[in-house]
């Protein structure tokens, strides 16, 4: 299975993210409701293409699709919208201290800035929203985050707090369908991807 990159120039009029969460809810004959979170949480996003009036990017955009071929490959691709973050993280942090699956909260090393609730980091193959501002104490950091991590992450495991990537894949098989009227006007349509995890 071969990989594809987000190319930088494609132009979207939107982008939606979400986190999916695997709740489930039992209602009482009282009316009282139970909530239980079960593992798994992961990103969703639906991306908006605006209308092509000149077939200028239109076919790279139907082709970038088609090349995903229904799912059997992936697409690499951060946020859109928040490639850096507003707190003053830099450098080159690390994890400080192994993850566990189901951690809400990730302790980092060798930090020398902060980070700013809804800033977005990647740390092995999965991307985090940080959940509350973060300040370091002694270069190290302790993050609350969302979704819950899913994989074991060794001590010194890279944390990027630029552009983080992870892998998406089609929510549906089909790729299409790709809109077309009279003329050259290609209409605007979306993707919905999901993370592969």
């Amino acid at each position: 299975m071969s990989t594809i990159n987000w190319p930088s120039d494609i132009v979207v009029e939107g982008a939606d993210y979400s986190i999916e969460y695997d709740v489930q809810m039992n209602i009482a004959r009282s009316g009282s409701i139970d909530t239980y979170g079960l593992p798994g949480a992961r990103w969703v996003v639906t991306i908006t293409f605006p209308n092509d009036y000149e077939m200028l990017t239109r076919p790279r955009i139907e082709a970038l699709i088609a090349s995903l071929r229904g799912g059997a490959r992936d697409l690499s691709m951060g946020h859109l919208s928040r490639k850096t973050p507003h707190g003053t993280l830099t450098g080159s942090p690390t994890v400080g201290t192994a993850t566990a699956k189901g951690d809400n909260t990730i302790a980092l090393a060798n930090c020398n800035g902060t980070l700013k609730a809804g800033d977005m980091i990647g740390v092995g193959t999965e991307m985090f929203m940080v959940e509350e501002d973060a300040t370091p104490v002694s270069s190290a950091m302790t993050v609350k985050v969302s979704p819950a991590v899913r994989s074991i992450n060794a001590i010194g495991t890279a944390v990027i707090w630029n552009n983080p990537k992870i892998l998406w894949i089609p929510r549906s098989n089909v790729a299409g369908p790709f809109p077309f009227v009279g003329g050259n006007l290609r209409p605007g349509f979306s993707l919905e991807l999901v993370e592969r995890g």
